[in-house]
């Protein structure tokens, strides 16, 4: 039985719809149709008097199936973009089959591989770390995942993690070939410190007992980068266990593992023992290492010369370089590269007033205290200096303080000579290479520490899954590996993307109006991120089913998904 529409032509030339219910039939071997009933002539019906008809038969249903816009009822908003792209990468690289091979021998009853993809999206998507995982992850987009997640799987994870690390630290790199190899004759190596906080305390509000005292601090992470910043490998360290004989055996390594031809060390002068350096120097290990303002290589005369800015290289809008004679610095016999950055320039200046702020109210306490002191017991000479040393030595400016004590009364002012000295380093630091490349190659390898510095500055932070913590020391290494693949996905999607603009860009080379187009509309690494970061999803409910109804993305990143090779999902996604 079904609706059918008839048209019906009258003799003054008029056509007319009439609406019959009809049925099947079989007579014989022919299928013939009879009009059941009659609707009349649905040109005298309103769209509403077909819809009161449609959901007067509509309620005669069991389970009803049709529905209209006001039946649609969105409930929550979900982070899309990061979750579908990682699926997609993941998959590419085919890591769950590996992960389970390479934990086929080990009694484990849940899926490893989902759980560290998890943890991946959870990095990228919450890379500050604000949030516990428990707090988002029911806005996160999981296809294929039951909410049956386990939080002592997340821990166990971990561990399972830090065991296979050598093994998929190599299968990536041959799964990543077409990425990797082309510039993988130089390695850079980045020497960073990460800190852990062992928030034991709160174990015990929930019954347990900690572990053995595991403390994690001024840990040193290095991490090796190919030339376009994928990770190939990392390690991470003790202060006491980070020497040369780590550097020797780590170079022997990836010769031998990934046949690379020269290795370059990167890192600030801060992260890298003083002892190091001189070796690096000794034996020629190509390096880059970064003073900051703080370590006074270049002295004040020297400072004065390169005073003017105007004279320096650009890089970009607050980033300028400036080589110069190795004779001016020290007797080695490498390269000075002296770097100017604006914005740096302006944090020096107002930390260095609010140190002299904090300074002066602690020696005016001081004073004060003084005169509250009987005037006829002097007050021991030692004593007071000492107070002073302290203040001064905490804040870090004694340098630009003059003070007196008498024995009786404490007086003190700037310096106002070694303020104006001090004012020549603002905004200023110094690379140290021994390196055959330009000087902004070495300026734009050294910034690039920053960025990753950035990156995995708030390590601690994500490791906080809940308000319960149970860590070992495998774990918290199984939970650096997370960060370093999280930044591996991240890089692709970059690396990608970049390199489909450099094809473009070599394509209309020749047609200067079209390269400027191309230049305009390119985005940066960080831009990138955040437009994927922002790329959501609504969780809608209808006639009793749920659903994705994914946003259509901004057009930066449907060209980020067709240089990955993926497409724009349906928008209307299944969970």
């Amino acid at each position: 039985m079904f609706a059918q529409i008839v048209l019906t032509k009258k003799p003054d030339g008029r056509t007319y719809k009439y609406l019959h219910i009809v049925e099947s039939y079989r007579d014989g071997k022919t299928i013939k149709k009879r009009r059941i009933a009659s609707l009349g002539n649905i040109d005298g019906y309103s769209e509403k008097d077909i819809e009161q008809i449609i959901h007067k038969l509509e309620t005669l249903l069991k389970n009803r199936v049709l529905g209209t816009a006001f039946d649609i009822k969105p409930y929550e908003l979900v982070d899309f973009g990061i979750s579908y792209i990682i699926h997609f990468l993941w998959d590419e690289l085919d890591l769950t089959g590996f992960i389970r091979n390479s934990l086929c021998d080990t009694n484990i009853d849940f899926d490893v591989s989902h759980y560290i993809k998890i943890l991946v999206i959870n990095r990228l998507s919450n890379i500050f770390g604000k949030f516990h995982l428990y707090d988002i992850i029911d806005n996160m987009y999981l296809p294929n995942s039951n909410n049956d997640l386990i939080l002592a799987n997340f821990y166990n994870t971990l561990g399972y993690l830090a065991e296979i690390k050598p093994k998929l630290e190599l299968y990536l790199y041959s799964k990543q070939a077409n990425l990797v190899k082309p510039s993988l004759s130089i390695v850079f190596c980045y020497f960073i410190d990460v800190c852990f906080t062992d928030n034991f305390n709160l174990i015990g509000d929930y019954g347990l007992f900690p572990p053995d005292q595991l403390t994690l601090k001024n840990f040193k992470f290095v991490l090796f980068l190919a030339n376009n910043d994928i990770p190939i490998k990392h390690d991470l360290f003790s202060d006491k266990d980070l020497d040369s004989s780590y550097l020797d055996s780590a170079i022997k390594n990836l010769k031998h593992e990934y046949s690379i031809e020269q290795c370059v060390f990167v890192g600030d002068s801060k992260v890298i023992a003083d002892d190091i350096i001189k070796q690096f120097v000794k034996i020629n290990y190509p390096f880059i290492i970064g003073y900051d303002n703080n370590f006074r290589i270049v002295d004040y005369i020297l400072m004065e010369k390169f005073k003017d800015v105007k004279t320096f290289n650009k890089i970009r809008s607050n980033l300028y370089y400036k080589e110069i004679s190795v004779s001016e610095v020290d007797e080695d016999s490498v390269r000075y590269i002296l770097c100017y950055d604006h914005i740096k320039a302006l944090r020096d200046e107002a930390l260095r007033l609010s140190l002299i702020n904090e300074t002066e109210f602690e020696l005016t306490c001081v004073k004060n205290d003084l005169l509250n002191v009987q005037r006829s017991r002097k007050t021991e000479l030692n004593e007071i200096m000492n107070k002073v040393n302290d203040i001064l030595e905490k804040k870090g400016v004694a340098s630009l303080f003059k003070v007196n004590f008498d024995g009786y009364d404490l007086d003190f002012n700037i310096d106002k000579i070694a303020l104006s000295n001090e004012k020549l380093y603002d905004g200023k630091f110094l690379i140290k290479s021994n390196l055959a490349l330009s000087a902004q190659e070495i300026v734009d390898r050294y910034d690039k520490l920053a960025n990753i510095n950035r990156k995995f500055r708030e390590i601690k932070n994500c490791f906080d899954i809940t308000p319960l913590f149970k860590i070992n020391e495998k774990q918290i290494n199984g939970y650096v590996f997370v960060c370093v693949l999280a930044y591996l996905f991240e890089r692709r999607i970059i690396a990608s993307y970049s390199r489909t603009v450099d094809e473009k860009n070599n394509h209309f080379q020749n047609i200067i109006f079209k390269k400027v187009q191309l230049f305009e509309c390119c985005y940066t690494d960080e831009q990138i991120l955040d437009e994927i970061y922002n790329w959501k999803a609504l969780r809608v409910e209808f006639i009793g089913k749920k659903f994705l109804s994914v946003t259509l993305p901004k057009p930066v990143v449907q060209e980020i998904l067709d240089d990955i090779g993926m497409g724009i999902p349906l928008r209307v996604v299944c969970e």
